[in-house]
């Protein structure tokens, strides 16, 4: 399957952000202080911004992405969906701390993982470029 070199970057970007928020949110429990909520805030509407503009001028070239990579992509995003909706829902107190950082974890586990993947998507495209020119 083909797409856009354009969206696989954008998608390396937005698992950067799912990244900084799991990190956000495990400062904001150590510190415990408001401001710190504010940086986040701030550094999530600068870097979306940042993101969305790369986007834009990212280029429309397709590049080749197996199935294997898109359902692994796929379950990710529903492992993500699934740990942050865990950490905002659960209210019981007594096991709201350790579901906390269960799902700190499985965020930044899952983010990582997405990061990794679309790397090893745009490297492989690099490599491929590259074998094509003197091939």
């Amino acid at each position: 399957m083909r797409i856009e070199k354009r969206s696989i970057v954008f998608q390396l970007l937005m698992y950067i952000l799912f990244l900084l928020l799991a990190i956000f949110m495990i400062v904001r429990t150590v510190v415990g202080k408001e401001w710190v909520l504010y940086v986040g805030l701030g550094v999530f509407i600068v870097l979306g911004i940042i993101f969305f503009l790369m986007y834009k001028k990212g280029s429309v070239k397709p590049i080749e992405i197996r199935k294997a990579e898109i359902i692994i992509n796929k379950y990710n995003l529903y492992v993500f969906m699934v740990g942050y909706l865990a950490q905002m829902l659960i209210t019981n107190e007594s096991i709201k701390n350790i579901v906390f950082w269960i799902t700190s974890v499985i965020l930044i586990l899952s983010a990582l993982v997405g990061i990794i993947l679309h790397s090893r998507i745009l490297l492989r495209d690099k490599n491929s470029r590259n074998i094509e020119i003197i091939g």
